[in-house]
C-alpha cells in the first residue's frame, strides 16, 4: 500500500490508472497484475478522498 500511495504523492498532478498499473506491476513482478489491480482499486475506493 505504501508503494502505491508514494506513486499517487509523486504525481500532484494526477497520473493515468494504467501508468500507475504498469509501474505498481514493474516494481512487484512476482504479484500477480490482477491481485495489483484489485489491491489498488480497494486503495481507491477507501482513500478517495485523501487522494
Amino acid at each position: 500500500m505504501e508503494s502505491r500511495l508514494r506513486s499517487l504523492h509523486a504525481a500532484p498532478g494526477g497520473i493515468r490508472w494504467s501508468e500507475l498499473l504498469k509501474s505498481l506491476t514493474a516494481a512487484n513482478p512476482e504479484t500477480p497484475p490482477n491481485s495489483i489491480r484489485g489491491a489498488t482499486h480497494q486503495l481507491y475506493m477507501r482513500h478517495s478522498g485523501e487522494l
